[in-house]
């Protein structure tokens, strides 16, 4: 990536959450919802990825339906498929965890409930699916806790409900995709395509704005005040000191 322009300046003051809070709604695009979001991040998924669990869960699951065509016992690869599946599924919601900063807050999400907890309060899934994840929760529990296989049926339907599911969650919210930069500010972003130079130009500050730093090594958000085009003072909360529930008050603020 190439970058631009003026010898940027930053000064920072570490404030308390409830201070951040205050200052955040001070701002005048966070008040009358015209707040613009230039600036946007990668985010990649954890581990293998889902794409390729589903990709995993789907070999299995087709290697298993060969297999009963044959008259051959499926349950090794339908069960695997299940895992797989659910495993694709547990990415996802992670993924959105990475994305949104609750894997950084100072209480981070422990288990399934919490974590579908803060999907469904961020309206990237409704209740009526959090309810079905459930159950295929419940029946991968079973396989891996108490040892038992998946029967072919069974499998079928878990695998293609959490392709399906995941799909539909993605054209709702795409967890790749990470806002960073909430206000105005000059700037040009230029990407001539794969594997070609992306170059972004900064050319300087004008108004307040709002910033979640989510890749420095200590993660924080923060309201940035210029001082002047290239001279900005900035206050700051880390990630590490913020609830989850401080978490999802400010992103309710700003989406």
């Amino acid at each position: 990536m190439q970058q631009s322009t003026g010898n940027v300046k930053c000064t920072y003051e570490e404030i308390e959450i409830i201070d951040l809070i205050s200052a955040l709604k001070s701002l005048p695009f966070i008040n009358d919802h015209s707040f613009f979001i230039p600036t946007n991040m990668t985010v990649n998924p954890p581990g293998d990825g889902v794409d390729n669990l589903i990709d995993w869960s789907l070999r299995d699951i087709y290697e298993a339906i060969n297999l009963d065509l044959q008259g051959k016992d499926p349950k090794r690869n339908a069960t695997n498929a299940v895992i797989n599946a659910r495993r694709s599924l547990a990415c996802l919601v992670d993924w959105y965890l990475l994305r949104d900063g609750f894997s950084y807050c100072k209480n981070p999400p422990r288990n399934s409930e919490e974590k579908t907890n803060i999907l469904l309060k961020r309206g990237i899934i409704d209740e009526l699916t959090s309810k079905v994840l459930k159950r295929i929760i419940d029946i991968r529990n079973i396989t891996e806790h108490e040892f038992k296989p998946v029967n072919l049926e069974k499998a079928e339907n878990i695998v293609e409900l959490i392709r399906r599911t995941k799909d539909s969650i993605f054209l709702n919210s795409n967890p790749a995709a990470s806002s960073i930069v909430y206000g105005e500010f000059k700037h040009r972003y230029s990407n001539n395509g794969p594997g070609k130079e992306i170059t972004y130009e900064f050319f300087g500050w004008e108004k307040a704005a709002f910033i979640t730093a989510l890749y420095d090594i200590d993660p924080w958000m923060g309201v940035l005040i210029p001082e002047s085009r290239f001279k900005a003072y900035i206050r700051r909360t880390l990630y590490k000191n913020i609830s989850t529930e401080e978490l999802l008050q400010i992103l309710y603020m700003t989406s």
